[in-house]
């Protein structure tokens, strides 16, 4: 049984890997988000070690997200512990962790707006924002530390805006404009540990991949072409020293030549990870498309740009030079003829084990049935319209996140360039917690999720759950029938924030926050003045579940 394309019942603009903007979602989602401020010492106030992010925005020119727990994370700490010391030394005769400034945070002095950056102390000051972490190696003095929230959709707002895909993680984002400067400050502390180049602002993608600026192999030697400006193109890390690398050009060559003669726009572009410049012209002798000039500092920039962590990759990218898919492989083996191309997300779409590594970009609506065609016919039926409703959604993103790209590159003022918008006037969007949607059919994958990554393999089916992997939980609906009623109230839930999360069996479960027990947390931000916490956060701190790692 082959299951209709239902992608023609909506608009034909596929929607593409555009995670939210972290400042599109800040006033909406995370100015008022309660931080610890983490202490060696004994607290005699909790209230007094407890403020909000935008306190911390406010009296900083960047702020560090430090993402992870772990072994691995401690000794990245320590280094990024020394940068921010250095990068936070007394100037012109003030210390920077003055009092003063210490009183901003925690509001015992009025604040200035987070819009009023003329303070020059303001704009000199580096924080960190720890998110996971509760040993007290991890716990380092003068840091912040997220007080994790029951609800999950907040961890996964942020962790999706952030564009978090590795623990550990270090992101920063400068605060004046509230933008995103690396999210691979793991790799560039590594290479920088004295912080001489910080905050290591990415150079722009185009400087780097010029279609005009490639090569091919043709009569035996390396020859410069000018690529065609394809609509699709496909990024291929790798190298000729790396087996993995080898099995996958073999996969990759007869998919390419058959979505080539279909006529498609569609390129690969090889970004070689070779030692040598013989090695990489003895493994583009066996592609048949262009390459980068062999250059390690250009596949070294384009990696940090598309947040490649390893080899192979192949990253599917626009005209724009925005991401697509970071699972290309599967998606050329998924669709080797090119019928969904352009490859943007689906409104329904099969969980198999082509599409199973989508589950980790977004929160995904799945339902789980024998997978049978009377099933597969059933679960599309009922996912005719949920499917194409959260699509238009993240297409609706994806339009006003190109829009504000296009009204930014025009604009000729600085001022305006630095200008932040809140989102809605600070109400949460629709598009704040998106949902994949999947329907399960015979693949082994199906099973295996549902029994060994959910446990839920006694349930009784069909069974409608909403996975969130990137934050580690997930909601089952409690209704014993599912119909287009059930599957409409189980994503109002959703998007209301009243689902009841389960923690994935990897999960683990926390007590403290900033070296402080939860529990002190949670009373005193519910009795402080302080922290304002708006309807659509929910509540602080859950005794039975944590988030942050």
């Amino acid at each position: 049984f082959t299951p209709p394309d239902i992608s023609g019942r909506v608009r034909v603009t596929p929607s593409r890997l555009h995670p939210m903007a972290f400042r599109d979602l800040y006033d909406s989602c995370f100015r008022d988000l309660p931080v610890v401020l983490i202490s060696k010492e004994k607290v005699r106030d909790i209230k007094e070690s407890v403020t909000t992010l935008d306190n911390v925005f406010s009296s900083s020119q960047y702020v560090v997200f430090f993402f992870g727990s772990g072994s691995r994370s401690i000794e990245l700490g320590r280094t990024m512990e020394e940068l921010v010391k250095k990068r936070n030394e007394p100037a012109n005769g003030k210390t920077k962790d003055s009092p003063a400034r210490l009183r901003r945070f925690f509001g015992l002095k009025k604040k200035k707006s987070s819009r009023d950056r003329s303070s020059p102390e303001g704009n000199s000051i580096v924080s960190v924002v720890r998110v996971g972490g509760e040993t007290e190696e991890e716990m380092i003095e003068g840091w912040f530390s997220l007080v994790p929230s029951e609800d999950a959709r907040i961890r996964s707002r942020l962790l999706r805006s952030l564009s978090v895909e590795t623990n550990p993680s270090i992101v920063v984002v400068e605060c004046s404009s509230r933008g995103v400067v690396t999210t691979d400050g793991r790799r560039l502390l590594a290479e920088d540990p004295k912080g001489n180049d910080f905050p290591w602002p990415t150079p722009d993608v185009t400087t780097v991949l010029n279609h005009e600026n490639l090569v091919r192999w043709e009569d035996g030697k390396v020859r410069k072409t000018s690529g065609e400006k394809a609509k699709v193109r496909a990024l291929l890390f790798g190298a000729v020293w790396c087996p993995p690398c080898r099995e996958w050009l073999k996969q990759l060559v007869p998919i390419y030549s058959s979505l080539r003669s279909s006529s498609l726009p569609f390129e690969i572009v090889f970004c070689s990870s070779d030692r040598t410049e013989e090695a990489f012209n003895s493994f583009i002798a066996q592609m048949p498309w262009v390459s980068l000039p062999y250059d390690p500092a250009k596949t070294i920039a384009l990696t940090r740009m598309f947040n490649v962590h390893g080899i192979p990759s192949l990253i599917l990218i626009d005209e724009a030079n925005q991401i697509i898919s970071r699972h290309g492989r599967s998606v050329l083996l998924e669709d080797p003829k090119g019928a969904f191309f352009p490859w943007g997300s689906r409104p329904v779409q099969e969980l198999n084990e082509h599409s199973v590594s989508r589950l980790r970009d977004e929160p995904a609506l799945i339902l789980f049935t024998e997978g049978s065609p009377d099933d597969i016919r059933f679960s599309l039926s009922i996912l005719d319209e949920v499917g194409p409703s959260l699509h238009e959604e993240r297409v609706a993103r994806d339009e006003r996140r190109r829009g504000r790209r296009e009204s930014e590159q025009r604009r000729a003022s600085a001022d305006e360039n630095n200008s932040t918008s809140s989102s809605l006037d600070g109400v949460v969007p629709s598009y704040a917690d998106p949902l994949q949607v999947f329907y399960t059919g015979e693949d082994p994958i199906c099973d295996h999720i549902l029994d060994r990554i959910l446990c839920l393999g006694e349930a009784e089916l069909p069974l409608l759950v909403i996975v969130d992997s990137i934050s580690g939980v997930f909601a089952v609906c409690e209704e014993e029938d599912v119909s287009r009623e059930v599957i409409d109230g189980f994503v109002s839930s959703y998007k209301k924030g009243k689902l009841n999360w389960r923690a994935l069996p990897s999960s683990e479960s926390s007590r403290t926050v900033g070296g402080i027990p939860k529990e002190a947390i949670q009373e005193a931000t519910r009795q402080s003045a302080l922290i304002k916490i708006s309807p659509s956060q929910g509540s602080i701190g859950d005794e039975n579940k944590d988030l942050t790692t």
